[in-house]
């Protein structure tokens, strides 16, 4: 996938991948990955290529602030909808490249996922 230009990849992470994703992806595997990580109320955490946002489900009330970044705007507008229909208040999702977003936002995190 990195012979691709940028929007080859958007094509690829577009709105028929989005609609597919929840039932392709599990929530298992991020409660698996969530015992080996320690989070805090204090704790400010970046979801690097967030996707849908399925991670904010399973920390939103374990953190300060949650932050999903990822450059498909379909899925940015499906993490949106998640965090609204969830009545989620301490989240933001951002649209755009993760390394523009870091040179910005440097040092600000505690956790950062991948």
């Amino acid at each position: 996938m990195n012979n691709l230009n940028i929007e080859h990849r958007k094509l690829l992470h577009g709105q028929d991948y989005v609609d597919k994703f929840d039932k392709e992806q599990s929530a298992y595997r991020i409660k698996r990955l969530l015992k080996y990580v320690t989070l805090s109320k204090e704790y400010v955490v970046a979801d690097f290529a967030c996707g849908n946002g399925m991670l904010l489900d399973h920390i939103h009330d374990k953190v300060e602030k949650y932050i999903g970044v990822d450059f498909s705007q379909p899925f940015v507008m499906s993490a949106n909808r998640r965090m609204s229909n969830k009545g989620i208040e301490n989240a933001e999702f951002i649209c755009g490249s993760i390394k523009q977003f870091c040179n910005i936002h440097n040092n600000i995190f505690d956790v950062g996922f991948d």
